[in-house]
Order: C-alpha cells, then structure tokens, then sequence
C-alpha cells in the first residue's frame, strides 16, 4: 500500500514536472544573433549587437543601462551615451553576460535578461524598482 502510495505521487510529481517545464521558454545563443535596438518616440536610439562568434558591441547605449542608478528610467540621459565592443555569451541561468570595453577603456559588464512574451525582447534593470526596465527588440 505504501509503495502504491509513493508510486502515484513519484507519477505526479513527473507529471507536474513535465507540465511546468513546457511553461518556461528556452532560448539558445543562435536565438539571440542579431541586432537589437531600443527607440524613443522621440527618436534617440540605443543599439546592442550579438554576433555568432561571441563578439558584441553597443553603440549609443545610455550610461544607466550599465551602470544602473537610484533614479532608474528618470536618469537615462541621451546625451551620456557609451559605445563599446568585447563578447558576450549566455549563462546557465539564461542571461546574457555582456563582457565590454568602451572607447574610455572602462570595462564594462552588465547583463541582460531574455523575456519571450510577443517576441524575443533584450532587457535590462537600470534601477531598483521592477519597473525600471529599459528593453532592447530584434531590428
């Protein structure tokens, strides 16, 4: 009776299992290739490129994307821009690891999250509040 008992929840457990694992979106390196941009209404422009080999570059990308703030999305300042170029690669986790320098020579390595709703989007926190996200879409 008992092993009945274990032999039904292990069941379910695998079932349940198998059911969450669907849930969950899994993304691979080659679905992240491309060029992603972040535009204003007002027409500023951030772009961020991933490219097959593991080499990346940001161009015009503003400074609280990698360096997030206290203010978050009120301290994006277009005129504080960075452009860089280093590599970037996915982790376990499924983040994306940006290793960069910019042209100052300041490394820079800030990470990016995949979220898959309506399409592939690139995001990033620049500050502390959830809301404070500043997102990249394929070009």
């Amino acid at each position: 009776m008992i092993k009945n008992r274990v032999a039904r929840m292990f069941v379910a457990l695998v079932a349940l299992l198998v059911v969450l694992s669907g849930c969950a979106e899994v993304w691979s390196e080659a679905d992240l290739v491309g060029t992603w941009v972040h535009r204003t209404p007002t027409g500023e422009s951030a772009e961020i490129t991933l490219e097959g080999d593991g080499s990346a570059t940001a161009d015009t990308v503003p400074r609280v994307v990698f360096i997030p703030t206290a203010g978050g999305l009120a301290d994006v300042d277009w005129t504080d821009t960075v452009s860089a170029s280093g590599r970037w690669e996915m982790s376990e986790s499924g983040e994306i690891v940006l290793s960069l320098v910019d042209d100052d020579g300041a490394a820079l390595g800030p990470k990016l999250f995949v979220d898959g709703g309506d399409g592939i989007e690139l995001y990033a926190f620049v500050g502390p509040a959830e809301s404070a996200i500043f997102r990249f879409t394929r070009d």
